[in-house]
């Protein structure tokens, strides 16, 4: 009966072990948008290939690349800038971190495409170099970020953190989880951004008073040398009591989100699940990096139920998009990005986005899971595996919705501002409706609106002088 039972225990051991991997849900265990000021890219699980547009940012042209043979499933991905005059308006380069779903090998790839080979909206061949990280290790949580000097890329995950070098294709560190940040507990990243000195990224870590459950964390690192230096509890058992098992898993519930602004020192960090955004300070100015750390500035709540910090980033230094992913605002919009200033409360928007000069038409109530700005552009991963790219706009000019027959994404186009509006800075937002007493007739971008006369009626969003003097005035008692 003993010798049946082990057999039976066998049989179903691979059985239980078998992941599943949802190729529909591209906000699953990474970041798989990203974008700089010579191309963007979305990976595609559903369809095993990536999506691309170069600039100029405008609706046409675009690429798809497949390949089906690849049973690469991408968790992260971000982009190389070109920085050689001769190519890069024809070569383009990103990396990213997959997992074989075949072998549960894990695979640090550098992509390269040249434009000229997109011919009626396919890539016939990219060149991919794929280098083993690991074998036969399946991770939940993934991240990978390429440093702004564009030499080098890391990746944290599960049970590693890896630092690899773009230029030599090769590793240049990589370190088992437990030995990195010196803790005897899983910790699962679930967020991280980087500047050229360091790496400062959320995580869910097991507590070591209550192994069944998980606390938030920051954790700060270092580059030169690649190593961990602290961490600190954000959002503690107080606030949220997590059990260890969905800390440890992937479930979109545990959305994070974080934003590092160098010249600030500063971050911005979403937690959704509680609808809160955390200001946090990172200090890096001793000369002794094992004195760097982090504190929590100021925490902003954001309406009930809102998943208020879905996701999180800079525009400049003064300014932050905080993307809400259940508003309920609109009919043909669940989700909107907010735009704050940073250094007060974040409870007035400055603006918003989907609006009434920026709609999106389409015929579902459309959903963002997440986002990434660069250069005041705006690129959004949508529901039904579709990408949304608001492109900056000069002065006197905004992007408007632009319906095209692209199965996988729409890239807004430009428009003059319309009569009774102006904007006088570049950026993916909408104009501003010209002042009382001030006018745009709108046959030309304004990026001021010109005075009223003094006798004339000229009230907010006015697009000509309308003279008093041609009406009676009448007392009504």
């Amino acid at each position: 009966m003993f010798i049946g039972i082990f057999i039976l225990l066998l049989i179903l051991k691979p059985i239980a072990c078998v992941i599943i991997y949802d190729t529909t849900d591209d906000n699953a265990h990474g970041v798989r948008i990203a974008g700089n000021d010579q191309f963007i890219v979305y990976g595609m699980n559903l369809v095993m290939g990536f999506h691309i547009n170069f600039a100029p940012f405008v609706p046409f042209p675009n690429c798809v690349y497949v390949n089906t043979s690849r049973d690469f499933y991408v968790y992260s991905l971000d982009v190389v800038f070109n920085n050689d005059n001769d190519t890069s308006d024809q070569l383009f380069t990103f990396v990213q971190i997959s997992e074989q779903m075949s072998t549960q090998n894990i695979y640090f790839s550098i992509v390269t495409v040249n434009k000229s080979l997109c011919i009626n909206g396919n890539m016939s061949s990219a060149i991919i170099r794929d280098t083993l990280i690991l074998n036969g290790t399946h991770q939940e949580y993934m991240l990978l970020k390429v440093v702004p000097s564009q030499k080098y890329a890391c990746v944290f995950a599960d049970t590693f953190a890896l630092m690899f070098d773009i230029v030599n294709n090769e590793i240049i560190e990589l370190k088992d989880s437990y030995i990195f940040y010196s803790y005897s507990y899983p910790i699962i990243p679930h967020a991280i951004d980087v500047t050229d000195t360091y790496v400062i990224g959320v995580a869910y870590a097991i507590s070591y008073i209550n192994p069944n459950i998980a606390v938030v964390i920051a954790f700060l690192c270092e580059l030169q040398p690649f190593r961990s230096i602290n961490h600190t509890t954000i959002i503690d058992m107080n606030s949220l009591t997590q059990t260890a098992a969905l800390a440890t898993t992937y479930n979109i519930a545990n959305q994070m989100s974080i934003a590092v602004n160098n010249e600030r020192q500063m971050a911005v960090f979403g937690f959704p699940l509680i609808n809160v955004v955390l200001l946090l300070n990172i200090n890096t100015t001793s000369t002794n990096t094992s004195q760097w750390n982090i504190n929590i500035m100021r925490t902003d709540h954001g309406p009930p139920n809102s998943g208020f910090g879905q996701s999180v980033a800079w525009i400049d230094d003064k300014t932050v998009a905080i993307l809400l992913y259940s508003i309920n605002a609109r009919s043909w919009s669940q989700s909107e990005v907010w735009t704050f200033a940073v250094d007060i409360p974040l409870q007035i928007p400055l603006s918003v986005f989907p609006n009434n000069q920026q709609i999106l038409d389409v015929d579902f109530s459309v959903t963002f899971f997440q986002m990434v700005l660069w250069s005041n552009n705006l690129y959004l991963l949508v529901i039904y595996n579709f990408v949304i790219l608001v492109p900056s706009q000069a002065p006197g000019y905004q992007s408007i919705w632009y319906n095209d027959e692209d199965f996988y994404s729409t890239i807004f186009q430009s428009a003059p501002c319309p009569s009774g509006t102006y904007k006088n800075e570049a950026g993916y937002g909408v104009c501003t409706i010209c002042p009382s007493q001030t006018k745009n007739p709108g046959n030309e971008p304004a990026i001021e609106c010109s005075s009223c006369l003094s006798n004339s009626f000229c009230p907010l969003g006015s697009i000509d002088d309308v003279t008093l003097i041609n009406y009676t005035s009448y007392i009504q008692t």
